[in-house]
C-alpha cells in the first residue's frame, strides 16, 4: 500500500448500514441522557459562581461610591472660603454678632 492510499482511505468514511446508524444514534442518546444530571449540576454551579460574582461587584461598587464621598473634592478650600464669605454677609451672621 502506498502512501495516497493509506491517506485517501483514512480520508473516507466506512459507509454504515441502516442497522449501525440506529445502534450508533441509540448510543449518543443514552450518552446525552447520561450527562443530563452532570449538566444541571454544572449550570447550578455556574448560577451560584455567578451571584456571588455580582455581590462582590456591588461591595465593590458601594466602596468607590463611599470613598468617593468622603474623599475631599477638587476646589473644596474655595467652596469653603466662599460659604464663609457668604455666611459673613448673610442676616444670621449679623444677628449672632449683635447677641
Amino acid at each position: 500500500m502506498n502512501v495516497e492510499t493509506k491517506e485517501s482511505s483514512l480520508q473516507e468514511e466506512p459507509e454504515m448500514t441502516p442497522e449501525e446508524i440506529l445502534a450508533r444514534r441509540k448510543e449518543l442518546i443514552k450518552f446525552y441522557k447520561d450527562e443530563i444530571p452532570l449538566l444541571k449540576s454544572r449550570s447550578e454551579y455556574e448560577k451560584y459562581l455567578t451571584d456571588i460574582e455580582e455581590a462582590r461587584f456591588a461591595r465593590f461598587q458601594i466602596r468607590i461610591a463611599h470613598a468617593q464621598m468622603l474623599a475631599p473634592q477638587e476646589g473644596s478650600e474655595d467652596s469653603e472660603a466662599r460659604m464663609k464669605k457668604e455666611f459673613a454677609k448673610s442676616n444670621l451672621s449679623k444677628k449672632l454678632k449683635t447677641n
